[in-house]
């Protein structure tokens, strides 16, 4: 597979995930454009930060199946809580980091950062090991022949 073909399935992958993602959170109501954009906004620097970790891989195992949505889901809410951190320490409110002045406070951000980066990476994997499939059917049919 070449590098801009991996490349653009996790391209498609990110906007799917936060499609997703945004349809679940908004359930269809008018702030689904708004969600969308402002999970873009945090969902594109960590994504090209994973890309340091999906693109390297040019044949994709069933163990890297599994590892590779468990990294998204991991590297999401890393990012977001450092951002998180180091804008309350800049702010010097280091003690009202995980304070409840938002209604879902940060421990609920980060959840959602885990879901956006478990699904992006999860989509990816599905895309080539569908892509993976394929070929091999066809280097079958055309060694039958």
């Amino acid at each position: 597979m070449t590098l801009i073909k991996r490349l653009a399935y996790a391209g498609v992958a990110l906007l799917l995930a936060t499609l997703l993602f945004s349809i679940f959170i908004s359930r269809g109501n008018a702030g689904f454009l708004l969600i969308a954009g402002l999970t873009l906004i945090f969902a594109v620097p960590v994504w090209l930060l994973d890309l340091l970790i999906l693109l390297p891989i040019r044949r994709m195992d069933w163990w890297m199946g599994i590892l590779l949505p468990l990294a998204g889901a991991f590297l999401g809410p890393v990012c977001l809580f450092i951002f998180s951190y180091l804008q309350a320490w800049n702010a010097h409110r280091l003690a009202n980091l995980w304070a409840a002045d938002d209604p879902m406070g940060l421990s609920g951000y980060l959840i959602c950062a885990a879901m956006v980066g478990l699904v992006t990476n999860l989509i990816y994997v599905l895309l080539v090991f569908s892509w993976q499939a394929r070929n091999v059917s066809r280097d079958k049919q055309s060694t039958s022949i």
